[in-house]
């Protein structure tokens, strides 16, 4: 073999590498998993629904409404919630499908929407046992961190949604402009 077939066979296993670089990092960019988003979206739809129906039950205790107005309120707020739960458990059940920044989402979501879970079940519990207080502070403060936990919750799944939107319009405006792929994913 001469000095110039050498380099024309080092020149192609060179470009060769390239490319397939090139295209690693193209999927590299594109390895969010599409469930785990879907899933997060659905988790955001949840909690926006339960943060407003907390808001009405927050305003639900400066009124005079019955307890059982109260029952109502805080029942819409837990079927809201076991949606969310429902659809958190398939995102965790999913996990290792997901992308860093996702699993990130999973991992931060995880213990707020467990703390919601069990600040409203001692909420319903607190109204079941004390239905003809709930003019007192002690049942004021169930709701009133309850609601805090969920509009945590909403902001916080709104932020990982917004998130995934901005990324996936920077990927396809990167691929339409034809530019090199971007460095990684935000830790």
């Amino acid at each position: 073999m001469n000095t110039r077939s050498t380099f024309r066979w080092a020149k192609y296993v060179v470009t060769i590498a390239i490319a397939i670089a090139f295209a690693f990092a193209a999927k590299a960019q594109s390895n969010d998993s599409a469930r785990i988003n879907d899933l997060l979206k659905n988790v955001k739809s949840h909690a926006a629904l339960a943060t407003h129906d907390a808001e009405m039950l927050q305003s639900f205790t400066r009124s005079d409404l019955s307890w059982q107005s109260h029952a109502i309120q805080i029942n819409m707020i837990k079927e809201h919630i076991n949606n969310l739960i429902e659809d958190h458990n398939a995102m965790i059940a999913a996990r290792e499908e997901a992308s860093p920044w996702q699993q990130k989402a999973i991992d931060r979501t995880d213990p707020v929407v467990k703390e919601i879970a069990d600040r409203l079940t001692a909420t319903i519990d607190h109204l079941n046992n004390n239905q003809n207080k709930i003019k007192l502070q002690a049942y004021r403060d169930y709701v009133h961190s309850s609601y805090e936990l969920i509009t945590t919750l909403d902001k916080m799944v709104n932020d990982f949604v917004n998130y995934e939107e901005a990324k996936s319009k920077a990927d396809t405006l990167e691929q339409d402009l034809e530019l090199p792929a971007s460095s990684g994913e935000a830790q």
